[in-house]
C-alpha cells in the first residue's frame, strides 16, 4: 500500500479585519486623543511609544487568529500564535498600531472582542483589554498595556491575535 503524504494547507487569503490609516500625528498626539476620550494607556505602553511617526497616509492593513482557531488553551500560547502567523505569512506591525487601534475603538466593546493582542515589532505584545480581568478601579479593562513576547502566556478562546496582512509582493 502506498501512503500519500499529505502536504501543508495553503494560508487562505487573508479577511482583513480593519485597515487604519495613519494621519502623521506624534505618538504624544495619539496617547492625548485616547485619554481625551477616555482611554487609558499605560507608562509601560507610553514608554514604548517612541518609535518614528512614519509618513501621512501609510496604511496599515489588519488580519485576526481568533483565539478559538487554536484548540486548547496550551495551544494559545504566545510561541503557537506566532508559528500560525508565520505559517499564514502574517507580520508583526509597528508598535505605534496599538495606539491607533485603541484611539479607534475607545472601548472593548466597541472592539468586539474581550482581548485583543497586537504582535508588535520588538518582541512586543500591545493588549487592549484582557480576559475576565477587572482593572484597579473594578471596571472593564479597557486600556492599552504592553508585555513581552518572551513571557509564557496563555490566551483565552475569546481572544483576537492582530498581525499586519501579508506583503503583496
Amino acid at each position: 500500500m502506498v501512503s500519500a503524504k499529505k502536504e501543508p494547507e495553503e494560508p487562505a487569503t487573508p479577511n482583513i479585519i480593519w485597515t487604519l490609516v495613519d494621519d502623521g500625528r506624534s505618538n504624544a498626539e495619539i496617547i492625548a486623543s485616547i485619554e481625551a476620550k477616555g482611554g487609558r494607556v499605560s507608562a509601560l505602553a507610553k514608554a514604548f511609544s517612541d518609535e518614528p511617526v512614519p509618513p501621512k497616509g501609510t496604511k496599515y492593513p489588519l488580519v485576526g487568529i481568533r483565539g478559538e482557531e487554536l484548540p486548547t488553551g496550551r495551544e494559545r500560547s504566545i510561541l503557537d500564535i506566532q508559528a500560525e502567523a508565520d505559517r499564514r505569512k502574517y507580520r508583526k506591525s509597528p508598535a505605534r498600531v496599538g495606539l491607533l487601534l485603541r484611539e479607534k475603538f475607545i472601548s472593548q466593546e466597541a472592539l468586539g472582542y474581550p482581548c485583543v493582542v497586537v504582535f508588535a515589532d520588538r518582541s512586543l505584545l500591545l493588549v487592549l483589554g484582557a480576559e475576565d480581568e477587572l482593572d484597579e478601579w473594578n471596571t472593564p479593562n479597557d486600556r492599552l498595556d504592553v508585555v513581552s513576547a518572551h513571557e509564557e502566556l496563555y490566551w483565552g478562546s475569546g481572544s483576537l491575535f492582530v498581525f499586519l496582512a501579508p506583503s503583496q509582493t
